[in-house]
């Protein structure tokens, strides 16, 4: 556990593209910066960019973010199967005589309602109790039709959530472990990003303040801010050269991020907005079409444009 506290005023994942824009100035105005302050020069420059790779390592380790997103995705396919498991189940519940509960309580809708929200957690705990109380009422079931095979699908989408999701909460207390032992460098870094905005903001405050906003932390955390809104993803969902309207189009996080949907327009176009840097897994389900998903990566400041082709 870290004993020295962080002194930066930012949000953690808004260290390094804070630190993006603080070197991109400093290296356009090296020249006019280093006549004044002469150690503020290409030295000082170079070792901020190798320090900025170290502490993106730590904020962003691509190996363990790597990992998590492996992870994530295992949980998106193991659920590829649930609802037309739920739609087979809830049949035999249905028509089943002499249940212990009424149909209601197995839970299916809510079941649904989880995976249609993206709530994977909620997933895990509903099928728990679905699956609890098929067991007490599996007489019933089974006498409808139901199969042990119905019943062991379900328990192995089950496992895999529960399972998964602690292999995952394992790898995030490892990312997180690399900031925590850590915040010495991460501090490190911070103050000679405030350092390099100090000695700018003098050289230009009289001579060109239209530069002022590139050192200013206030304005740099706006912009980082204001550039997550410009994050997304856009395209055209068809199938061959013909445009599919209302496909279903799902951006699911493998990393940090929240699942995010759109209904394509008549065109066939869609367009999410809004979205967190990092990798995803794009879902897209449409009527008389198979679905299709593909891994994409969404970079800081990017509307990525990507269109689809469905199969009939």
């Amino acid at each position: 556990m870290a004993t020295t506290p962080l002194i930066i005023t930012v949000k953690i994942e808004e260290v390094t593209p804070i630190g993006k824009y603080v070197i991109d100035a400093f290296e356009r105005d090296l020249a006019t910066i280093t006549a004044k302050y002469t150690k503020y020069d290409a030295v000082l420059l170079t070792k901020l960019k190798t320090d900025y790779a170290v502490i993106n390592q730590l904020i962003n380790p691509q190996l363990i973010t790597g990992k998590i997103a492996k992870q994530t995705h295992d949980i998106y396919t193991a659920l590829n199967p649930l609802l037309g498991l739920l739609d087979i189940v809830e049949g035999y519940i249905r028509i089943a005589k002499g249940l212990s509960v009424a149909p209601s309580y197995f839970g299916v809708s809510a079941i649904r309602k989880a995976k249609n929200n993206g709530d994977i957690e909620g997933i895990a705990d509903k099928l728990k109790t679905l699956l609890q109380v098929m067991n007490d009422n599996k007489a019933a079931l089974t006498a409808e039709g139901l199969t042990t095979a119905d019943i062991t699908a379900l328990q192995n989408i089950q496992d895999a959530i529960v399972n998964t999701k602690a292999a995952r909460a394992l790898l995030e207390r490892e990312k997180q472990s690399l900031i925590d032992n850590n915040h010495i460098a991460i501090n490190d870094f911070w103050a000679s990003l405030q350092d390099i905005c100090d000695k700018a903001k003098r050289v230009f405050k009289s001579t060109d303040p239209i530069k002022l906003p590139d050192y200013t932390m206030t304005s740099l955390k706006q912009k980082v801010r204001k550039t997550l809104q410009l994050n997304g993803l856009k395209g055209k969902v068809q199938s061959k050269g013909k445009p599919i309207a209302s496909a279903l189009v799902e951006l699911l996080p493998l990393g940090a991020g929240r699942r995010r949907t759109h209904r394509t327009k008549a065109d066939g176009l869609y367009h999410i907005g809004g979205v967190t840097a990092g990798p995803y897994l794009v879902a897209i389900t449409a009527k008389n079409y198979q679905r299709f998903t593909q891994n994409i990566s969404i970079e800081h400041g990017e509307l990525l444009e990507k269109d689809f082709e469905l199969v009939g």
